[in-house]
């Protein structure tokens, strides 16, 4: 009669470790599956502690009514088992979604079933003492109902034994020991339930007994590996929320698995899975023959723009070091090459402008202490004509100094107007108005092949202009594209209106031609004095142009494409009122 006292004892200790894992997994119930796995501990203690109260009542009613109580547990545990293993395994919403409830559905008719055997029998035909039995041990035998609910119970806890396997699979190594670790302290006692059922011993069930055992295994994961503290995040989840593409391609060159964004960067096909990587990524083949390096690869999106992406491919092999395939990792990277390209832009533009105006500085010396010399020059010039006689043969090569004096003087004036030395009159005009007025100026430079053609915008608004000064930027812008252009047929179209600046509104005027173009590698340089592609011309026009449209405070952009001409576009800061 001891060793059933000391039988109670341990399943009372059972039952007390139930209870303690059950508070301690309550107080983890913020994390995935702790609140499933709480109510699972605190029904095995109840259970334990229910198997102790049947044994130690006296009458055959007195038993049968615990063991009723012990099916609130053993109808409930199978279904809970996979509510756990659902939210443990953190498979989306699953065990929350209403089409579980139906899980619920037998095991809450076989209790009801259980707790009204009197009237049918199909819960326990039969329920009798085990003759001279010390402990008086009661065997049950077991109806249809009782076996609908073992095999029903067996099928839930298979998969929930499946879906924990499967998620011990996919971990690493801490997260596959805490899942061996569940499944051993589950399996041990079903497997003593299962000898049970055969029959081996009648009158007792051994499992409350074990739970002892499973409760120290259980305690022992919560201690060394975290159980309930440290999760795995779901594979699935974390693939599906990676904004870099991950594209996995087995031995044999099939793709394996592809997640949401190297789909949606790829473009790729929703049959993708499976199919030979060479027929999907075929329209990229740098992919296909990528090795151990990594490549930046553009696509053209929308108009005039481009995406970047990034791709790398890590070689996946096993220990022994065989080829299982290989990762390829691709991201968008548009937002940092834009942003490079918006740096080398902006230096481009710092450096251009300090070149600009140390040229301009220069220039602008080099301009006045010419013309300083240039007036002397002429001025000795004239004294000598005066005091020369009238037919002196002389004159005629002093006037020849004289005109060249002039040409020198006026290539001064050019240097000073890129160094923003000259004088300006500012007045509120029409852009269009400034440019109109030069027409009859135009088609006297502007030979018989070539064709003008003029989109004035009507009614801009006015800017701070010198007229002067701003018609002769456009005749040498005119005469620019009229060199451009040569002997050739070609239009010349001079164009006015409005555009929004980055920081200001503004009026711009557009000079384009249809002439070769401007090589890439000298457009730079195109504003720079004295410097030309032609054979006609000193260099000197686009300087002089640059720096009165400076003075105004304003820019000239140039762009072209080579054998499609070229687009110089002046603009001018809108005169604001206050």
């Amino acid at each position: 009669m001891y060793w059933f006292l000391a039988v109670e004892a341990l399943i009372l200790c059972s039952s007390g470790a139930g209870f303690f894992l059950a508070w301690y997994a309550w107080r983890q119930r913020a994390i995935p599956g702790s609140a499933y796995f709480s109510v699972i501990m605190a029904g095995m203690a109840l259970y334990s502690l229910s198997v102790a109260c049947e044994l130690a009542s006296s009458g055959i009613p007195a038993k049968i009514l615990w063991s009723k109580i012990q099916y609130l547990f053993t109808a409930a545990f199978a279904p809970l088992w996979l509510h756990f293993a659902l939210s443990f395994g953190q498979y989306g919403d699953w065990s929350k979604r209403r089409g579980l409830a139906v899980i619920w559905l037998l095991p809450v008719v076989v209790l009801a079933l259980v707790w009204t055997n009197e009237r049918h029998g199909l819960a326990w035909p039969d329920v009798y003492p085990i003759p001279n039995h010390p402990a008086g041990l009661v065997v049950y035998e077991h109806g249809p109902a009782v076996w609908a609910l073992v095999a029903y119970s067996y099928l839930l806890l298979l998969m929930g034994w499946g879906l924990l396997l499967h998620k011990a699979y996919r971990s690493a190594h801490l997260y596959r020991s805490q899942m061996a670790a569940l499944l051993a302290a589950v399996v041990v006692p079903l497997a003593v339930n299962m000898i049970y059922l055969s029959g081996t011993y009648e009158g007792f069930d051994l499992s409350s007994l074990v739970f002892v055992a499973s409760g120290a295994v259980i305690i022992w994961a919560i201690l060394r590996l975290r159980l309930l503290r440290v999760l795995p995040i779901a594979y699935d989840a974390m693939l599906a929320n990676m904004r870099d593409g991950l594209v996995l391609v087995d031995a044999q060159g099939r793709l394996v698995d592809v997640n949401a964004a190297a789909n949606t960067l790829l473009r790729l096909p929703p049959d993708a899975i499976g199919r030979d990587a060479g027929e999907v990524l075929h329209a990229w083949p740098a992919l296909l023959g990528l090795k151990d390096d990594a490549i930046e690869i553009s696509i053209p999106a929308a108009p005039e723009t481009t995406r970047w992406l990034e791709a790398g491919v890590t070689p996946l092999r096993n220990a022994r070091g065989a080829n299982l395939g290989r990762l390829l990792l691709v991201r968008d990277i548009s937002e940092r090459k834009n942003a490079e390209e918006a740096r080398r832009r902006l230096d481009a533009q710092l450096v251009q402008a300090q070149k600009v105006e140390s040229l301009g500085v220069l220039a602008g010396g080099i301009a006045h202490d010419f013309n300083n010399m240039l007036m002397v020059i002429r001025g000795n010039i004239e004294l000598a004509v005066a005091e020369l006689p009238a037919d002196a043969s002389v004159r005629d090569h002093l006037e020849v100094v004289n005109a060249t004096v002039e040409r020198a003087a006026e290539l001064a004036r050019h240097m000073l107007a890129y160094a923003g030395k000259v004088h300006i009159r500012l007045a509120r005009v029409d852009l269009s108005e400034v440019v109109r007025h030069v027409a009859p100026m135009v088609r006297v430079v502007v030979p018989d092949p070539i064709t003008v053609r003029w989109e004035l915008a009507e009614g801009l608004p006015h800017a701070q202009i010198d007229v002067v000064q701003m018609r002769q930027v456009v005749m040498n812008l005119v005469r620019n594209a009229v060199e451009a252009i040569d002997t050739r047929p070609g239009v010349i179209v001079l164009r006015t209106g409005e555009q929004n600046g980055p920081e200001e509104r503004c009026v711009f005027l557009e000079v384009a031609d249809t002439g070769p173009g401007i090589d890439p590698s000298v457009i730079d340089r195109v504003f720079d004095p004295f410097f030309t592609t032609k054979f006609i011309g000193r260099g000197l026009g686009l300087a002089a142009a640059l720096g009165v449209v400076r003075s105004h405070n304003g820019t000239v952009e140039v762009t072209s494409v080579p054998g499609q001409g070229a687009k110089f576009r002046v603009s001018l800061p809108v005169e604001t009122t206050a």
